[in-house]
């Protein structure tokens, strides 16, 4: 079982990340990337 990952933002778009997914136009997770 694999998790479906609808967008990955980096860690600087965290703000964005949080925005896309109040859209609530999501598929799957939503990824914020810290490396």
């Amino acid at each position: 079982l694999r998790p479906v990952i609808d967008k990955v933002f980096a860690f600087t778009g965290a703000g964005d990340a949080y925005r896309y997914f109040q859209q609530g136009d999501v598929f799957g997770k939503v990824v914020i990337d810290g490396a």
